[in-house]
């Protein structure tokens, strides 16, 4: 799966550097939520798992980035049916527009 990939290098990333990491979904409800957190279960990586509220996909997860003061952005480019695939179609922008750096899995 896509999301498990993405989340392994995420992790990789989090451990290689000491670093904390947060796995956030852009949505509502509590699904997605359940989601997160069997994924980072499903991946055995500590993580803080949140869903944030926002219409514009892009726009609220630039906004997350510089709230929490994130030093690396890994996002994934997998198919539109993947719980990550949504970011295949915003990849390009927050490559461009991110206060820091991207890793695109």
């Amino acid at each position: 799966d896509r999301s498990d990939t993405v989340v392994r290098w995420s992790k990789l990333f989090a451990e290689g550097y000491g670093a904390k990491l947060n796995l956030l979904h852009v949505g509502h409800g509590d699904q997605p939520l359940a989601m997160l957190r069997e994924l980072a279960e499903r991946v055995e990586v500590d993580a803080e798992c949140e869903v944030i509220s926002g219409g514009d996909i892009t726009k609220t997860i630039l906004e997350a980035v510089e709230q929490y003061g994130c030093e690396l952005l890994v996002i994934g480019r997998g198919a539109e049916r993947s719980f990550l695939g949504r970011f295949r179609s915003q990849a390009q922008t927050l490559i461009r527009s991110s206060p820091c750096a991207v890793f695109s899995v």
